[in-house]
């Protein structure tokens, strides 16, 4: 089961009156950018609750098609009992108010999806156009029985452990494990310029991709962009803290891992998928602010080499082949 939330009812102008209201200045801690961290997560979520409309969902072993609305559904059920009717009794009057209600659902149906495609075609933008059709198109997928180390794995939970011990064993632990924290605080002080101001939080999260997962604290970017002048403040105020004293939360460095098959087909051995971490879509945001400042300043200074084209903006595959 997951939580749906029902953006068309949200009152985005409650939300960002409440965390407006909230002396952050005075409630997060300078020094210690994992408590700030928790006190922000705890408080933004409270209001997002109370903020927007949400369902819990089951999953269904049927995949829904997004022409599908409330006013089909309500006409399914009176079609189905007219149908339990009609073979009950067998009389002409009954199946003749089955076959109303059936045409009336199919013309609603026919439509409901007419409607769908026509807004889907006339949509400016190519990426939710091809996007929307890979999703008609792609089949739900389930992770058949798994066999590892000899033993089945059938039920979720025994997937979830297979696949957990099976990426776990693949990580190179030759290293030494890393401390938690510094053992004490950085002898230099932080750059100034590396320091983050509010309208840079607030740029940073207009570009923010709004369909991108969340990570485990189930903050949406959909949440963070309607409230981005509001949480600017609070957000610079952690980064600013853990740019400081040099401490990265340790919640941002918690990931939920999606095993993604790969090949179309579910293979039944864990070594078919390869794992994808769902990473906070805020440490995303603050290390988006240190690769900024990193890359002006190597760029300023010259310090790439004009052969480097790759992780470069505006440099690609083919402007390698242009320079041999």
């Amino acid at each position: 089961p997951h939580r749906i939330w029902m953006y068309d009812r949200a009152d985005f102008s409650l939300a960002n009156s409440l965390i407006s209201a909230i002396p952050w200045c005075s409630i997060l801690p300078s020094s210690d950018p994992d408590t700030s961290w928790l006190i922000f997560k705890d408080l933004f979520l409270r209001i997002i609750h109370k903020s927007i409309p949400s369902e819990i969902v089951y999953p269904s072993p049927h995949p829904t098609r997004p022409w599908i609305s409330h006013s089909l559904l309500s006409s399914i059920k009176p079609r189905n009992s007219a149908h339990s009717k009609a073979r009950s009794s067998g009389s002409h009057m009954a199946w003749e108010t089955y076959r109303r209600c059936r045409n009336s659902t199919l013309s609603l149906l026919r439509s409901l999806k007419q409607r769908f495609f026509l807004f889907l075609s006339s949509s400016p933008n190519p990426r939710s156009f091809w996007s929307s059709i890979k999703k008609l198109r792609k089949k739900p997928v389930c992770i058949p029985t798994l066999i590892h180390n000899g033993t089945l794995a059938s039920s979720p939970e025994s997937k979830a452990e297979s696949l957990s011990c099976f990426f776990s064993n693949c990580l190179n632990k030759s290293c030494p494990p890393l401390p938690v924290k510094p053992p004490s605080p950085p002898d230099f002080p932080c750059p100034p310029d590396l320091l983050c101001s509010p309208d840079e939080i607030v740029l940073l999260l207009s570009c923010l991709p709004s369909d991108t997962s969340p990570g485990p604290d189930n903050i949406h970017a959909r949440m963070l962009k309607s409230t981005a002048q509001s949480i600017s403040i609070p957000l610079s105020l952690i980064f600013n803290s853990s740019l400081s004293t040099g401490v990265f939360p340790i919640e941002w460095k918690h990931s939920t891992v999606v095993p993604i098959p790969k090949t179309p087909t579910p293979s039944s051995s864990p070594s078919g998928y390869r794992p994808i971490s769902l990473l906070p879509l805020v440490s995303k945001v603050f290390e988006r602010h240190v690769f900024n400042f990193l890359l002006d300043l190597i760029t300023a200074d010259n310090i790439l080499s004009d052969n480097q084209f790759g992780f470069r903006p505006g440099f690609s595959t083919e402007s390698a082949l242009l320079s041999v």
